[in-house]
């Protein structure tokens, strides 16, 4: 696996969970002084103090035979609108640039009960509104592969800092796709879990009926530590014990590959000839059950988060970056019929989901490009493809968006490198509840096929 070249810790370099308890604070100021030195402008608010001072507690238990389990002393990012108690929490906005919640969000209170030291919180798409965190407020967050290259959004500097090696694991959220793309983007795995299998407490809310919160690392090993720590059911089904002639993946060749470039589509044709290669059963299929889906989407979307703003967008419309007022504003004008129409819309896409995998096989997943284009230039607003313009936000959200609809287990894993070095990510999706079952069979996918290769190689 080839990593970018950075002029701090190597990814390839860094130990295994089990043994990433922080030995010493020193360390941890280590890790501290390389992140504030970073030109990626990943962070927000970096936690010298309380980081240092769990790095204290952390190598006493490890000194003492008492770790309370695999992320004892391994370091995370949180993003910047999930709540910790006596830090500042600004959503990427200039709105909420002083806010400092006074409780801790259950994902915070959920790290520090399993040991894990927060470095800091990353810097976002404004509000989470947004996928490319071109931030008007904080700065654009860069791509650790291309520094003139957007990171994805919203969640771009938790996937920044993980893809560059600056944490190990990060935490994010996903309402249109928000740690699938940037995951896609930054050469990582990002997973969206299954909807409300983590809680949204302390969150700062975009669109509660489809905020996911999500988590990002270099391999599928950290995903599900992260996720079994987080998710609020701590009984797993024994989904990992699944045997591979049992799973099925499932090409949908309608609406997901209509729209992607040469290299896009040459590096999900050389996923799937893999997956033949070493045994599984791949079916492709041309039923389109997902054409409506920004029907389902969007109106919930820019509805809610209108909604949310609503009486400071009547006293502080100026502080708003232009893209988020201008979504705002869109959303002030969806018609109750319209939502009404597109809650029930995504009951009937729920079901349609669960139904069409199951038709294929008693488990089996989907395979799709986590986005149609590698990571455009920093400023960049519209990209041609296939002869025609269109639109950053429309392209890079365009089959992420679905399974927010759906709310299924979704996994953009880092699949190719394009032939500039970019970033290529393949999004594998499961049914509703099959988390692990993902997640298993990633890693088995992360052992035989790799991650990261050059496209064509």
């Amino acid at each position: 696996m080839k990593w970018p070249t950075m002029p701090h810790l190597s990814p390839t370099k860094l130990k295994k969970y089990e043994k990433a308890t922080v030995s010493a604070p020193e360390t941890v100021l280590r890790m501290l002084e390389i992140c504030k030195d970073s030109d990626l402008n990943a962070f927000i608010t970096l936690l010298e103090r309380e980081a240092t001072d769990a790095a204290y507690k952390s190598a006493k238990r490890a000194k003492e035979g008492r770790k309370i389990g695999p992320l004892d002393g391994v370091a995370v990012a949180i993003k910047d609108n999930i709540y910790i108690k006596g830090v500042r929490s600004t959503a990427g906005s200039k709105i909420l640039a002083d806010f400092v919640p006074s409780y801790d969000s259950e994902v915070v209170r959920r790290l520090k009960g399993a040991g894990a030291i927060i470095i800091g919180t990353t810097n976002m798409h404004e509000f989470a509104s947004g996928v490319t965190s071109v931030n008007p407020h904080w700065g654009a967050v860069r791509n650790p592969y291309d520094r003139r290259r957007i990171a994805g959004g919203s969640s771009g500097g938790s996937a920044a800092a993980v893809g560059a090696g600056l944490v190990t694991l990060a935490v994010g959220t996903d309402t249109s796709g928000s740690v699938r793309i940037p995951a896609s983007l930054c050469g990582v795995f990002g997973f969206k879990p299954t909807w409300r299998s983590i809680s949204l407490k302390g969150v700062f809310p975009l669109s509660p009926s489809l905020d996911t919160v999500g988590v990002f690392s270099r391999d599928v090993k950290g995903v599900q530590l992260l996720f079994d720590t987080l998710r609020k059911s701590s009984r797993r089904k024994n989904e990992d014990k699944v045997s591979l002639q049992r799973i099925s993946f499932v090409v949908p060749r309608r609406y997901f590959f209509d729209i992607l470039s040469e290299e896009v589509e040459q590096a999900l044709e050389s996923f799937i000839h893999e997956l033949g290669r070493f045994g599984y059963r791949v079916e492709e299929s041309k039923v389109d059950i997902f054409s409506e889906a920004r029907a389902a989407w969007a109106p919930i979307r820019l509805a809610e988060a209108a909604e949310i703003h609503l009486k400071w967008m009547s006293e502080r419309e100026a502080d708003y970056g232009s893209d988020v007022l201008d979504m705002l504003r869109r959303g002030m004008e969806v018609r109750a019929v319209e939502y009404i129409r597109a809650r029930n819309l995504r009951k009937s896409m729920i079901r349609e989901c669960s139904e069409f995998l199951r038709k294929y096989n008693e488990i089996a997943m989907m395979i799709t490009p986590t986005c149609p284009i590698t990571a455009p230039l920093i400023g960049d607003e519209k990209v041609t493809l296939m002869n025609r313009e269109l639109d950053v936000y429309s392209m890079l959200s365009r089959n992420t968006f679905p399974f927010n609809v759906t709310g299924s287990p979704s996994l953009s894993y880092p699949a190719y490198l394009s032939k500039e070095g970019l970033p290529i990510g393949v999004q594998i999706t499961a049914n509703l509840g099959e988390d692990n079952t993902l997640l298993a069979t990633a890693q088995r996918l992360e052992l035989s096929i790799g991650t990261n290769k050059r496209v064509g190689i």
